[in-house]
């Protein structure tokens, strides 16, 4: 599962129409996830987790990891607050890489593994946030160039 970012218009509206006849009135999409473009950003829930608590810490507010939004404003103040204070705050959402071994067992061909590998859990560093920021920081803008009120993610 992932997080993947793009933007809408609080202000405009669209309607969608359901396969059962229901409509629905939605803001009108700005910015979609541009998988080949500089502003596609989409992470992995846990890393989505730690950078929206980071975006979150910067201006006092909670957000759902797994579906939201913010407005275009909030989102600038996020960044700036962020990167006056990175060096600060980074060290409380970077983590270790992590590998949890399970108990010895035998394989098929009759060798005995002593620690085999049960889970993997990849690190996060301050550069790979370093990163995200950046590609936040451009999609903000370019959604804001493109009249987007509001950064959404889901």
């Amino acid at each position: 599962m992932s997080v993947t970012f793009g933007a809408v218009n609080a202000g405009k509206t669209r309607t969608i129409k359901m396969s059962d006849g229901q409509e629905f009135e939605v803001p009108t999409t700005v910015l979609e996830a541009d998988y080949d473009g500089k502003f596609f950003l989409n992470l992995s829930n846990d890393n989505a987790r730690a950078f929206l608590s980071m975006l979150g810490n910067a201006v006092k507010m909670a957000f759902d990891p797994c579906i939201g939004d913010m407005e275009i404003a909030i989102a600038r103040r996020a960044i700036m607050v962020i990167r006056a204070t990175f060096t600060n705050i980074v060290g409380s959402y970077t983590r270790d890489t992590s590998v949890i071994h399970g108990s010895p067992r035998v394989n098929a061909d009759g060798t005995v593994e002593l620690l085999p590998v049960r889970c993997y859990e990849q690190g996060i560093d301050s550069d790979y946030f370093e990163r995200r920021l950046s590609t936040f920081a451009s999609l903000v803008e370019a959604a804001a160039e493109r009249g987007a009120t509001h950064i959404t993610w889901g």
